[in-house]
């Protein structure tokens, strides 16, 4: 086995390799041929586990093993439970909301996201659609891939970012993004709507003809403006001993 792993860096081969050196706890003594697994930033590593617990004789680290998968996956489960809350928040309360707090949400809809991440090694983000007319209107208009609440004349389910085209009525022949207040139910039924492309694929273009314009905002770059500003802040903020002085 040993003459079998690879030993160039890391970065060079992504196959089997040596990545870690594992010790034993009661002597330090350094433990050969081992398989080192770390669930809590791989899938995979979840599904092997599991099979190991389905495998083992040893009843009582097989409990173990499943309570500590359980408890990841309960983990990521609640964290996302806390992103799509906030993500309701916002739609919910978009005319009571200023934009600073708006703004605000987002970050810690970024932070929120970023340790989700770190549960499964993933690296996701939250975008958001904001609408305005760059005077006075300022509306959070969903979240890139989540459902939209109705479907195509076809029974095509739609989500935020989703284009359709509209095949009838006074809007015939244009292409629109599906995001709140731009396109709803009532419009789809009115204009023979059908989807036309996915979120993955969305143009701003196809919201030049509704009258308002649309930032995209990634939450975890907003997260990023933000801590960055707190530190700049603090930098500045003068030295409580020195006014002492």
């Amino acid at each position: 086995m040993k003459k079998n792993i690879n030993l160039a860096p890391q970065e060079m081969y992504d196959g089997l390799k040596r990545k870690y050196i594992v010790l034993k706890s009661d002597t330090g003594e350094a433990v050969e041929d081992c398989f080192v697994l770390r669930p809590q930033i791989d899938e995979a590593a979840i599904a092997a586990l599991k099979a190991y617990a389905e495998t083992t004789k040893n009843t009582q680290l097989a409990a173990d093993i499943i309570q500590w998968i359980n408890d990841i996956e309960k983990s990521f489960l609640t964290l996302t439970a806390e992103i799509d809350s906030k993500k309701a928040q916002l739609l919910k309360n978009n005319y009571a909301q200023t934009n600073a707090s708006i703004y605000e949400t987002l970050a810690e809809i970024g932070r929120l996201t970023a340790e989700r991440d770190r549960i499964y090694g993933d690296d996701t983000t939250e975008v958001c659609f904001i609408l305005t007319d760059n005077e006075f209107f300022y509306e959070v208009a969903g979240f890139l891939g989540d459902d939209a609440g109705f479907s195509d004349i076809n029974g095509t389910p739609l989500h935020i970012g989703d284009t359709v085209h509209f095949q009838s009525g006074v809007n015939s022949g244009y292409d629109r993004l599906v995001l709140n207040r731009l396109v709803t139910s009532d419009m789809v039924t009115r204009f023979d709507a059908i989807k036309s492309a996915d979120a993955s694929q969305y143009e701003l273009k196809d919201t030049f003809n509704a009258g308002f314009t649309v930032e995209v905002i990634d939450c975890k770059s907003v997260l990023a403006k933000l801590e960055k500003a707190n530190k700049q802040a603090a930098k500045q903020r003068p030295n409580k001993e020195n006014i002492e002085r």
